[in-house]
């Protein structure tokens, strides 16, 4: 009799260790089991994430945009201001300030971000 629960416990204990390696880790963390599902949540996401990284990058380009066209009429006002003789140092660096962020402004619009 000890000898038939044994060989019963033993093959349960197969059983329930063949189903586990069928069935694999999903099973037992606590997520759902179908992957399509969470394929989707994954996709979902991706694209909420890259929808608003587009639009921060969009603002930025405006951003930039809005300052250039400030600092191109602070140089314009620097440039009639002084004499066909002599330019300031301020007219300069104003300058070398409206190149980067011109250079920036055109890779963010060549990139399309």
């Amino acid at each position: 009799m000890e000898r038939r629960k044994l060989r019963i416990c033993l093959w349960f204990m197969g059983v329930v260790l063949m189903v586990g390696m069928l069935v694999g880790p999903a099973a037992f963390s606590g997520r759902p089991m179908q992957r399509g599902g969470e394929d989707q949540l994954d996709k979902d996401n991706e694209a909420k994430m890259e929808k608003q990284r587009q639009d921060d990058a969009f603002n930025k380009l405006k951003e930039n945009a809005e300052k250039f066209y400030q600092g191109a009429g602070e140089l314009k006002e620097m440039v009639e201001n002084s004499n066909r003789h002599t330019y300031s140092l301020q007219i300069i660096k104003k300058t070398e300030e409206l190149e980067k962020l011109l250079k920036d402004i055109r890779r963010r619009a060549k990139e399309g971000n």
